[in-house]
């Protein structure tokens, strides 16, 4: 269901919204994910910390990312 489901999403970015500024896409994608996490602590489904170490792992895997594709 995950695969399904990310792949839903990158056809969603490389197809209709191809028409926007990838910095738009960046802002829209990350407004979206405040607000889920936000509802998420709202409705007790997370704690701060939750959220605080998913941040640190999507910063760890920009990171990791540019890092391989700079050697």
């Amino acid at each position: 269901m995950f695969v399904a489901c990310m792949q839903e999403v990158d056809d969603l970015v490389s197809g209709r919204l191809r028409r926007y500024p990838i910095g738009a896409i960046v802002v829209a994608i990350c407004t979206c994910l405040a607000g889920l996490l936000g509802a998420l602590l709202d409705e007790s489904q997370c704690t701060v910390d939750d959220v605080h170490e998913l941040l640190r792992d999507i910063e760890s895997e920009i990171l990791e990312a540019r890092n391989s594709a700079n050697r």
